[in-house]
């Protein structure tokens, strides 16, 4: 695990990565719903980490990986197993997976182990390849029906016959002996068929009540149990970046209206839930079924919130429901300021008028605006990037997160960088993230894109702020000090720009101490300097 990501060293939660699991609590409902006497059990290790920082009195830091599995697993008496699934979702978790996989095999006898999640169904050969005969089979797409009748198979004593005779389950013999297998997802057409969710299988569920918050919105900075929920499945778009439609399909289907209401109702009254956080791709796709929900939400004074609305369905009447549904900030994923890049390359389907437009309406209910931007896709030439940087000056964003282009597995950028070797030689896929690129083209290097992301950052949100240039001085210097006091406490141009607004606003306290807190930087780190000087900032009166 990457301990130093999850908390600090004097044992104090720092950045737990939580949520409840969302995919699992639906395949444990559903095979529950069919077969009742079954006995699941789910460890997110996520979560539990925050258990060893309170209960443990060693070193974390010290701590290894399989003391780590063990002590979650001492956490169930008298544990006992016919099948271990383990979700395996984003690339970040991969390098545990062989490990982990090794030390169930050595702690369980005769236990069928089964990997499934996002990631799974992207790399399903290359799991097998590297766990040859440790993982039993890797599940293509959702789980809910492929597990459902793999607990029948075991219970019946043909796993084997099964597993060789059905699509959505992947394993060794089948890639070894069929060269033409392609795998096959099932979905489950009619969402309202899986059953609500009995958090209680979650070992250690209470903690999400004191740890769980949502993670992208600061405004509220302690954890109030939030819900991550997905009324949908599937989206249409095609989006070069996404790997999601492997899973889920490019057909949206439902939750129905009053199943959403009523799930709401159960968790928050059943498992003190206090807000809800709509975490669904395709949420607003149906605007009336939206408004529906999110005015349900207001009259119930239920705090919450949509994650990554789509920019391309908001309306004025969408926005308007946001702002009654008390919603305060929301994130627009834009991708590009480029009109060719979001046409050409990542074939979002919208366009900058109507990402302006967009924006325009959330702001005019005072809604925050974040927005997220992509550089260093293949195709994109430097001037590409420049264009994209100076039409996203034009959208009117309070905020922007500008990021480096990551290649997931499974979408269509993957194979275009696989196909053309736009991979950086040497770079391991399963460690990238949005800061460090693993892409270089005939056009940029890696290191050039990761320079030029940082750039944007400090372009777009300190030195051509929107809200100082319309003169909003107050949400600007709000904004700056989120970032002093929520990411970087050395960060000198949040503290320059905060002492030019409290200057606006006759702050002179704070003025007089983000001066001094600025100097202080650009004198300590050479880094602040010479962005400073690259950027030419005055200096401050």
């Amino acid at each position: 695990m990457e301990w130093e990501r999850k908390i600090s060293n004097i044992k104090g939660i720092k950045k737990p990565d939580i949520a409840y699991p969302n995919g699992l609590l639906s395949i444990a409902a559903y095979i529950k719903k069919h077969y009742p006497n079954v006995d699941i059990r789910i460890l997110d290790f996520n979560m539990l980490i925050c258990k060893v920082v309170e209960d443990s009195n060693r070193d974390i830091f010290s701590m290894r990986k399989e003391e780590f599995w063990g002590y979650c697993l001492s956490l169930i008496p008298d544990f006992k197993a016919d099948i271990i699934g383990i979700s395996l979702m984003f690339c970040s978790v991969f390098e545990d997976l062989i490990p982990l996989v090794g030390f169930l095999r050595k702690r369980f006898d005769n236990i069928f182990i089964a990997v499934g999640g996002h990631l799974a169904t992207a790399i399903y050969d290359t799991i097998l390849q590297n766990l040859r005969g440790a993982v039993d089979a890797v599940c293509y797409g959702e789980g809910e029906i492929p597990f459902l009748e793999l607990v029948y198979a075991i219970s019946e004593g043909r796993a084997k016959e099964y597993l060789e005779s059905d699509n959505s389950w992947v394993t060794c013999g089948k890639l070894l002996n069929h060269v033409n297998f392609t795998p096959q997802n099932k979905f489950i057409y009619e969402l309202d068929d899986i059953p609500m969710y009995d958090f209680d299988v979650i070992v250690e569920r209470k903690l999400y009540l004191k740890y769980i918050k949502a993670l992208m919105f600061s405004e509220d900075r302690e954890a109030d149990s939030t819900f991550y929920m997905f009324t949908t499945r599937g989206c249409p778009g095609r989006c070069v970046f996404c790997a999601s439609q492997n899973v889920h399909g490019h057909n949206v289907r439902y939750y129905s209206t009053q199943r959403v209401k009523s799930d709401i109702m159960h968790y928050m009254s059943t498992y003190g839930i206090k807000s809800v956080m709509f975490y669904d791709d395709h949420f607003l796709t149906d605007r009336c079924r939206a408004i529906e929900i999110l005015d349900f939400m207001s009259e119930n004074k239920i705090k919450t919130n949509v994650a990554n609305p789509p920019f391309f369905s908001i309306s004025e009447e969408v926005a308007a429901s946001l702002k009654r549904a008390g919603i305060k900030e929301t994130i627009l994923a834009i991708e590009s300021g480029n009109e060719e890049t979001l046409r050409n390359i990542v074939h979002k389907p919208g366009n900058l008028d109507r990402a302006r437009e967009s924006i325009d309406y959330l702001r005019h209910e005072g809604i925050v605006v974040f927005c997220n931007l992509l550089l260093g896709f293949p195709g994109e030439t430097k001037e590409a990037m420049e264009k994209s940087i100076e039409g996203a000056l034009g959208l009117g964003s309070n905020w922007y997160s500008c990021y480096v282009v990551a290649p997931l597995p499974g979408s269509e950028l993957y194979e275009i960088c696989k196909k053309n070797n736009n991979f950086v030689p040497g770079s391991d896929i399963f460690k990238m993230n949005f800061k460090k690129g693993v892409i270089q083209t005939q056009d940029f290097t890696h290191e050039y894109v990761e320079k030029k992301v940082y750039e944007t950052n400090l372009l777009l949100n300190f030195v051509k702020n929107h809200d100082m240039k319309i003169g909003n001085f107050a949400l600007a210097l709000r904004l700056f000090e989120r970032v002093l006091d929520d990411v970087i406490d050395t960060h000198a141009f949040a503290y320059y720009f905060s002492a030019i607004c409290a200057m606006n606003l006759g702050l002179n306290e704070k003025y007089k101490r983000y001066k001094g807190r600025y100097y202080e930087m650009i004198g300590k780190f050479n880094y602040w300097r010479e962005w400073s000087e690259y950027f030419k900032l005055d200096d401050l009166p």
